[in-house]
């Protein structure tokens, strides 16, 4: 198990941001489960089934993440928001096969 010791967060409106973001998509997956809901019983009912059980587990994301407390300690603010993001550091190198000549 992987034991977080940090949170790193850009403010909590952000934070908040996401969480409603997986509300939406919870709730739309739940309004599909619900389109596909077979009338009978025993029907073929994978495709409700599924995607109730995505909504469900985006559900509980959003519960786990606002029951997650942060102690001021454990809050490290980004105040370069593409800190920490993959950086190309190859070098571009011209094709120079492509140019054209006139011999």
């Amino acid at each position: 198990m992987v034991e977080i010791k940090k949170l790193t967060v850009s403010t909590d409106e952000q934070r908040q941001g996401w969480m409603e973001l997986l509300r939406r998509g919870a709730q739309y997956h739940m309004d599909m489960a619900e389109a596909y809901k077979p009338e009978i019983i025993g029907a073929d009912d994978d495709v409700y089934r599924i995607h109730m059980a995505w909504s469900n587990a985006i559900s509980d994301a959003v519960s786990l993440i606002e029951m997650w407390e942060v102690e001021g300690d454990d809050v490290e603010i980004m105040l370069d928001p593409t800190e920490g993001r993959a950086k190309n550091i190859t070098q571009e190198v011209k094709d120079e096969s492509s140019t054209d000549s006139d011999d």
